[in-house]
């Protein structure tokens, strides 16, 4: 048996992809067909969960981004639950008040396309959406694309690269983002208070009711996550770009835990939530390609992040978890 092994499993009745680094002693578990949603990561080694996991399917269907590492595109909110791009509207249902959230593809059926295991590669998934099988998605966008997900456990580390491409010969106007759940904490052995945060962020967006207004300002002191700070005092829903070293850091003090979420530089902006009260045992660290509602937004698209992906262009981001001990 070599070090990697991918194999499946199920989750109540729906099958399950695994992704087991035996050396590192870290675990992944995804469920295609609920969105690609990653639904757990854990540390054997530590006995930590580093996401935030559902009890049961009922729970996941029911809430779909609610729990692991949900996939929105596009990210976050769209006011009036519509925009015009090129002269074309794109329509969304009406999901939360007046507005849409959350995108289209996080509760939809991804197909498999490789689960392998190397000691070359690491242990692999990819996964896949073409918009052409899914009628909700096509509703919206006349384009055809397809959406893939690759997750790759190796040395201890999981990197998740997410790909796009339009194969419509009208533009796409794209933007996608990630809404995982860190756990405070990641084992029994410590406590929320004992968790702390950091995003090194220069830039905070204001918004209203959630969406961005289009000013920016040097993070308030309330909401300034450049050094750590203790995850029970947050209270964010919130906007960053600029940010210094493209990572969140979330240390689990009592666990003697470090966590290390790295975008690259197609994952600008981040929003950071820790909840609807302070009893919420996780904090969200979001990357974005694009910032909340930013087909409406009157500014730059190379300022707010929103793509035109022409026929046969293609997005590609990598974003990298990596757990590692704190240094006594």
């Amino acid at each position: 048996m070599g070090r990697y092994l991918a194999r499946k499993g199920t989750f109540d009745l729906v099958s399950t992809c695994e992704l087991i680094d035996t050396e590192a002693g870290i675990e992944a578990v995804i469920v295609p067909s609920v969105g690609s949603n990653m639904i757990a990561l854990r540390s054997t080694k530590h006995g930590a969960k580093i996401l935030h996991e559902p009890s049961s399917l009922e729970e996941l269907v029911k809430s779909p981004t609610g729990y692991g590492y949900p996939v929105l595109m596009p990210p976050n909110r769209i006011a009036g639950a519509k925009f015009t791009v090129n002269g074309i509207l794109y329509e969304f249902p009406v999901n939360r008040e007046d507005y849409h959230i959350h995108g289209l593809v996080h509760d939809v059926e991804w197909q498999v396309v490789e689960h392998t295991a190397s000691d070359e590669s690491g242990a692999v998934l990819e996964t896949l959406m073409d918009s052409a099988n899914q009628p909700r998605v096509r509703e919206t966008y006349p384009q055809r694309f397809v959406l893939t997900m690759r997750f790759v456990l190796k040395d201890g580390k999981m990197t998740i690269e997410t790909q796009c491409e339009n194969l419509s010969s009208v533009a796409l106007p794209f933007g996608i983002g990630f809404h995982p759940y860190f756990s405070t904490p990641m084992t029994n052995n410590s406590s929320k208070d004992r968790c702390f945060a950091r995003l090194k962020a220069d830039e905070f967006w204001e918004l209203e009711r959630c969406f961005p207004t289009g000013k920016t300002y040097e993070p308030p002191e309330d909401f300034d996550l450049r050094e750590f700070r203790p995850v029970s005092s947050l209270k964010l829903d919130n906007l960053y770009g600029q940010v210094r070293d493209s990572c969140a850091v979330l240390e689990d003090r009592g666990s003697g835990l470090r966590l290390t979420v790295t975008a690259d530089e197609s994952y600008p902006f981040w929003v950071v939530w820790t909840g609807a009260s302070p009893s919420a045992p996780f904090i969200c660290f979001e990357p974005y390609s694009c910032v909340t509602n930013a087909p409406n937004l009157d500014m730059p698209h190379e300022r707010t992040g929103l793509k035109l992906l022409e026929k046969g262009e293609s997005f590609t981001g990598t974003v990298t978890l990596t757990l590692s001990e704190i240094e006594r």
